[in-house]
């Protein structure tokens, strides 16, 4: 079945089984007809954007009812596509995301001509709506260096907290390790209830190899284990749907929706921030904070806006023609986990994981929530610590197969390895193209421009070459496809990969994860952070961003986790600022 029929099919049985989940009434509340009232519009704070870290933080502070809090989303409601575990990938290239690109890349990316994507969630919920539900929190190492770098507060056991708070796990053998997990939390965990067979073993493959079977979550990320989902009664748990959605009704929580921000005003003589410019259905408008304005855009759209606005690099900006407010190196030190994936193909018999995607396979999902729409790609995770190589790298490998959903029956049943560096040392900048809001920034990660970052690779793929080695996966005669860089192939032998033939792979292969951070860091010094460890920007007043761009270093492990731990701790940081 193709996929416009089958999203056809799916939304008929949902209507039929769910139709509270195609009801725009149990949607948060929008409330963006109040531009057209002509009212001054004032707001105690301004949330702009409603992704991974932008919906706790209005979640938190609205609960004050004496605050009135109004978020700003530039993109609409979630749809049942989004909703389903196993068609998240349908999204991409639609309204939902921006489908940014990167400038060309030297070192990865030639498949698509050094252009990598850099996709972004455009609705409520931001990326968390559209990205692959991977719970991750990241090595406690990371978060250690956080405070090591000037920043008090953000250590791994600091942040635990956060975590914890968020955290509603519903995976038995994990809800009674108190100490690093919570069953409270808005943000529901579990795994999907659908695996398919390999799965099991992929985590003997890796005890075979030498990794213990851990929760990658608790005390040790070293090992293997099963990927954790956000993942309600096996539907998607978005930012959104654990923070916004059991509120609709809270009065003082105002949600412009399909709303673009275009600038934040200030007044220039104190430095102080008093609202927003926004455009909303094509017309112009303004709307004032009496306290603060938040910037939760993401690591993408942050700098865009904060820079727009005159907040950035001085000189950069007055060459667009704008107006500097204050001089910070917004947009510098782009980081994101560089990486690429292995697929193999395998015995037909053994996987015994794509069957068709019938109307009953459908009817399945949608009665009663189970099947291989429940399933994601990526079902098992692996962390390996290279001891012995520069910079210690740490290398994640998500474990899974390919799906119908995702032309399958083109090459047959495949298992696939995504490989990560998550401690990345290279990074990039993001600059603007233009003053104009509706031009896309220049976005340049500058992927693997650090021979370290590229030896750790070349050493992960050979780690995944001995993973699929080891008797478990013997069995499925796995074979290294390697169709998708035949500008290799003249340097490729399956008895003896070199080194040439590797970093042509991954010249050609590798690509983004969708995990960028850094570009409105967190640090003592303006000379090389923008905000401080209270989330403030500096040198101005009344201006703070929360989301992903404010990470020192990127966190180990993929981001959508931490940047929901970083809006509850700024929200947090906000009312004991206030209760003073």
């Amino acid at each position: 079945m193709d996929v416009p029929t089958l999203l056809i099919v799916l939304a008929s049985y949902l209507a039929i089984y769910f139709p509270e989940q195609l009801d725009p009434n149990l949607k948060p509340r929008d409330s963006s007809h109040l531009l057209e009232s002509g009212q001054n519009l004032q707001f105690d704070f301004i949330i702009v954007g409603a992704g991974s870290a932008g919906c706790p933080v209005a979640n938190r502070l609205s609960a004050n009812p004496n605050w009135k809090v109004l978020l700003i989303e530039a993109g609409g409601d979630e749809t049942y596509q989004s909703d389903t575990p196993a068609l998240s990938g349908t999204l991409f290239g639609t309204k939902y995301h921006y489908n940014y690109t990167t400038t060309k890349q030297k070192h990865c990316c030639l498949n698509k001509g050094g252009h990598c994507s850099c996709d972004r969630g455009r609705v409520m919920g931001g990326t968390s709506t559209i990205n692959g539900m991977m719970y991750v929190r990241g090595s406690a190492e990371g978060y250690n260096n956080w405070k090591e770098m000037g920043n008090p507060g953000w250590d791994y056991e600091n942040v635990l907290r956060y975590f914890l708070k968020m955290e509603n796990m519903t995976i038995p053998s994990l809800m009674g390790d108190t100490k690093y997990h919570n069953d409270k939390g808005p943000v529901t965990i579990g795994y999907p209830k659908y695996t398919f067979p390999i799965n099991d073993d992929y985590i003997r493959a890796g005890i075979e190899y030498g990794l213990n079977e851990v929760d990658y979550n608790g005390k040790s990320q070293i090992g293997i284990g099963k990927m954790q989902y956000n993942a309600r009664d096996s539907t998607r748990c978005s930012s959104s749907k654990a923070y916004l959605d059991p509120i609709i009704d809270r009065k003082n929580l105002y949600i412009f929706k399909n709303t673009l921000v275009t600038q934040i005003r200030f007044n220039e003589e104190t430095r102080t921030a008093t609202g927003v410019n926004l455009i909303h259905n094509g017309a112009k408008y303004t709307v004032n904070a009496n306290k603060e304005v938040i910037i939760s855009a993401g690591a993408i759209d942050t700098p865009k806006l904060l820079m727009l606005s005159g907040v950035g690099p001085k000189e950069h900006l007055q060459q667009l023609g704008i107006s500097s407010v204050v001089d910070l190196p917004v947009g510098k030190y782009l980081a994101d986990h560089p990486g690429l994936v292995l697929f193999y193909k395998m015995n037909t018999t053994m996987m015994n994981c794509c069957g068709e995607l019938t109307n009953d396979t459908i009817l399945e999902y949608a009665r009663d929530r189970s099947g291989g729409l429940t399933a994601e790609p990526w079902e098992v995770q692996a962390y390996f610590k290279a001891n012995g190589l520069p910079n210690e790298p740490l290398v994640g490998m998500g474990l899974g197969v390919t799906k119908r959903i995702n032309n399958t029956e083109k090459m047959g049943p495949r298992a696939q390895i995504l490989i990560n560096i998550m401690n990345p040392k290279s990074v990039g900048e993001l600059k603007l193209k233009s003053a104009d809001y509706r031009v896309d920034p220049d976005i340049n990660p500058n992927y693997l421009s650090e021979e370290s970052d590229l030896i750790a690779l070349k050493w992960a793929i050979r780690e995944a070459f001995k993973l699929m080695k080891t008797p478990s996966m013997l069995k499925y005669k796995p074979k290294l496809l390697v169709n998708n860089v035949r500008r290799c192939l003249k340097y490729y032998s399956p008895l003896h990969i070199t080194d040439q033939f590797l970093e042509c792979y991954i010249r050609y292969a590798g690509t983004a994860s969708f995990h960028p951070v850094g570009t409105a860091r967190m640090g003592t010094n303006p000379a090389n952070s923008v905000v401080d460890a209270k989330l403030k920007v500096h040198n101005v007043k009344n201006l703070r961003v929360i989301d992903a761009s404010v990470m020192p270093e990127i966190s180990r492990g993929n981001t959508n986790a931490p940047c929901i731990m970083i809006g509850e701790k700024g929200a947090d940081i906000i009312i004991n600022s206030y209760a003073q």
